[in-house]
């Protein structure tokens, strides 16, 4: 991680995440893909609990805590029921 922290700097990936957007919005299915699978929550309830964050006003930095605690939660649980399973 430290060595492609030190390849690709944060401006870096900013401008890879801008062109990636414009080329979503003029149809690059592919960067519509790639941009769906790290923007975007797995579930579509966590999309209504961003759409409902937004609403309300809560910022984007808010959202995406929000989010990565939720992921989290669910990672554990997952984690939990497989100790389950592997105990049977």
């Amino acid at each position: 991680m430290a060595t492609l922290s030190d390849a690709v700097n944060l401006d870096d990936w900013q401008e890879i995440a801008g062109r990636a957007v414009q080329d979503a919005k003029t149809g690059d299915a592919t960067a519509r893909a790639w941009l769906s699978k790290y923007v975007l929550p797995e579930t579509a309830g966590g999309l209504l609990e961003l759409a409902v964050a937004a609403h309300a006003d809560r910022s984007v930095d808010d959202q995406i805590a929000a989010v990565a605690k939720s992921r989290e939660g669910e990672r554990r649980r997952h984690e939990k029921m497989a100790q389950l399973f592997d105990a049977l």
